[in-house]
Order: C-alpha cells, then sequence, then structure tokens
C-alpha cells in the first residue's frame, strides 16, 4: 500500500528557471518518513522554466501550467487546492532548503493541534530571520506574529477553511493577514526548530515599484480589515506617518505615494460604499500580535487563554 503524502511543497514561480531548479532539488533531497510532494505552479513564465522542468524532473514534480499571470498569492491559493498533503509548504523559488531534515523538522511542529502555521527560520542577506529564540535545539514551543511566504508550512485543513490567502491583496502583507485571522481562530504560527535554517536569495528579478506600491498600500489595507474599531483611527495615523518616514528615508517616492492613495481611496470606497472589506479581530488578539511585533515571539504557555 503507498504511504499517505504528509508535505506538499507550492512554489509559485515566474520566469526563474535557475533558482527554481536550486530549489526544487533541495527539495528532493530532503529525507522524510513518508512521500513529498511538490507542485510548480508555473505563471505563464516566458523563458525556459517549463521546458527545464519538464526535461530534468519527469513525474516528481507536478507541473501546472497557468495561461495569464495571476501573481504569488493566487498561485498558492490554487495549488494548495490542488495539494494531496496534511501539510503545506510554502516556499518561494529562490528559497532552497539546505539541511535534509528540515521537512521533518518541521512537520514535528504540528503534533500539537494548537499549531495551524510554522515559520521557518531563513537566512537572508546575512541575517538569520524568524530564528527560534532558544536555538536550533529549542525544545519549548514558541508562537510568532506572522511567518513569512518564502519559508513557511501551513495545516491544509485550517488553511482553506479560513480560505487561504486574501487575494485582495495581491502581492505582500497576504501572510500577516491570514496569521491574524489564524490567532482569532484559535490556532498559531510557531516556530520551527530546525538543525540548518532555509536560504532565500532574493532574486534580483523583483519589481521595486511593484514592492513599493503595495506595500504602503496593504500596510493601510491590513489595519482597515483587521484593526478593532477602538484602535482604528490612531494605528491607521501612525500607519501613515511611518509610511511617510520609510519613504523618505528610502528616497523612493512615486511608488510609495501612489500606495497610499490607493490604500485610502478603498477604505474610502468600503466606507461610503458598505464594501464589506471589514472583519476586525477581537483587542485581545489584536494586542497580542502588537506585543510580539514589538517585543518578540512568545511562549505558547502565554496563550492558551487564546485557543478556542
Amino acid at each position: 500500500m503507498d504511504q499517505k503524502t504528509r508535505a506538499s511543497f507550492v512554489v509559485s514561480t515566474y520566469n526563474r528557471a535557475s533558482d527554481l531548479e536550486r530549489c526544487i532539488d533541495s527539495i528532493l533531497a530532503q529525507q522524510c518518513h513518508s512521500p513529498i510532494e511538490i507542485l510548480i505552479i508555473d505563471d505563464a513564465s516566458t523563458d525556459h522554466t517549463v521546458e527545464m522542468i519538464r526535461k530534468k524532473y519527469d513525474n516528481r514534480v507536478k507541473l501546472i501550467c497557468r495561461e495569464t499571470n495571476c501573481g504569488s498569492i493566487r498561485n498558492r491559493n490554487y495549488g494548495a487546492n490542488l495539494s494531496a498533503g496534511d501539510i503545506v509548504f510554502i516556499v518561494d523559488d529562490d528559497s532552497e532548503l539546505p539541511g535534509i531534515h528540515t521537512v521533518e523538522e518541521v512537520l514535528q511542529q504540528f503534533n500539537d493541534q494548537r499549531i495551524g502555521a510554522v515559520a521557518i527560520p531563513f537566512i537572508q542577506d546575512g541575517n538569520l530571520i524568524n530564528g527560534h529564540p532558544q536555538g536550533k535545539n529549542g525544545s519549548d514551543i514558541f508562537i510568532a506574529a506572522s511567518f513569512i511566504g518564502c519559508a513557511c508550512a501551513v495545516r491544509r485543513d485550517t488553511f482553506l477553511g479560513l480560505g487561504g490567502f486574501d487575494e485582495f491583496f495581491y502581492h505582500q502583507v497576504e501572510e500577516d493577514d491570514f496569521c491574524i485571522r489564524l490567532l482569532e481562530s484559535g490556532k498559531m504560527c510557531a516556530i520551527a526548530a530546525v538543525s540548518e535554517p532555509m536560504r532565500h536569495f532574493e532574486s534580483p528579478a523583483r519589481s521595486f515599484e511593484k514592492w513599493d506600491f503595495y506595500g504602503r498600500r496593504n500596510s493601510l489595507l491590513y489595519i482597515w480589515k483587521n484593526c478593532p474599531t477602538v484602535y482604528l483611527l490612531p494605528n491607521l495615523a501612525i500607519n501613515t506617518f511611518r509610511g511617510i518616514q520609510h519613504t523618505f528615508r528610502k528616497n523612493r517616492y512615486l511608488w510609495n505615494i501612489k500606495g497610499m492613495i490607493d490604500g485610502y481611496r478603498i477604505i474610502c470606497r468600503s466606507f461610503f460604499n458598505s464594501d464589506q472589506l471589514r472583519y476586525p479581530v477581537r483587542k485581545s488578539v489584536y494586542n497580542i500580535v502588537r506585543q510580539m511585533r514589538n517585543k518578540g515571539p512568545l511562549p505558547l504557555s502565554s496563550l492558551d487563554h487564546l485557543s478556542k
């Protein structure tokens, strides 16, 4: 009898054949007690990505080709719906898993039913991101405010039950939005204690125009959607002020300003036309997330009161 697939990888890719090849090879090198499924969602690439996959990987990789460019958020939701594993690993095509036991180590985190997602530590530009507070040998479970979409895993039924990533955001902030909804539902995002962190290489093909526009826009819309009413206006004001500071510090004005204007345009439309974009979480949840963003991860034992 075939073993049940426990882990599925969903990788959205666009015109990064060489990055993707490195990513797939590192997944195939994983030593895991159950089969690993790999789904590559090609976002209408115009380079040789599709040919490379078909030539090199045969049936070891499931290739889904989009006819038009849909964006990574939609592709990740699409892949999660098609996946067979109980746990869905979501990684970027320019990520790599150097440690051969990473999958098995992450799967162990889900033995606790309170855990709905896992942030996998990774190195980017020489910096360790989402590292476990107790290091690679940490035995206690620590909870993070959010994961980063280049290195994470989610419980499939929980992910789909919450509607996956909100495609309204299109690019950026969808992870923060999902994780606060996850916490509102009574489940949490743990930080994995792995023997070797993943690596994220930040492909030079990234667009800073899109990064600035959606980053500024979506930071406002995240507050509008999730913030309890009593905190709403102060949080919008603080975010706007910090956004202006960031714009001048980075010396990238046009797309940051456009993103801020578009964010407020959508907020005004939602307010005056009754578009249903407001789904505020409990004050206790919002305050815990804010605390973790300011002070870092918290031990699971201190958050038992949030479990439903």
